[in-house]
């Protein structure tokens, strides 16, 4: 405890309203020094107040300040939505279209492919079958 007092002392007896008030009421008696001391932590207490009443109004400031900054990014981000939403649903309707229409030309392709493939088959049976046909025919002219 004594520590937290000498220590108060010192700092009461640096502050520059200790100098001045030692300088004009002689701070040589004990009791001009705790009076000198008295008034310098009277006055560290009223600048602490008032220095504490400008924070808050700053951060007060601060509060609104988010707040109106909060406010009118929910209103931009409200009219990007207002805006936007309508393209964004246009593209994705055409997007759909594209796709079910790409749908349809692969299952016809797909179909035009089976039935090639199909053909192909048939038309490599009646080229063997031609084949033979031809070797049975030149085996009967004899060639």
């Amino acid at each position: 405890n004594e520590m937290n007092d000498l220590r108060i002392d010192e700092v009461a007896m640096s502050h520059p309203e200790y100098q001045m008030f030692a300088q004009s009421e002689g701070a040589s008696s004990p009791n001009n020094s705790v009076k000198a001391s008295i008034k310098v932590v009277e006055s560290i207490i009223h600048t602490g107040q008032l220095e504490l009443r400008e924070f808050k109004k700053e951060i007060e400031l601060l509060r609104q300040e988010i707040y109106s900054m909060k406010k009118l990014l929910e209103n931009q981000n409200s009219e990007n939505i207002k805006i936007l939403l309508p393209t964004i649903n246009s593209d994705f309707e055409r997007l759909i279209n594209n796709i079910n229409m790409q749908k349809h030309e692969n299952a016809m392709l797909q179909r035009q492919i089976n039935e090639l493939n199909q053909e192909k088959s048939i038309m490599q049976q009646q080229i063997m079958a031609f084949y033979s046909r031809i070797q049975v025919l030149e085996e009967q002219v004899g060639m």
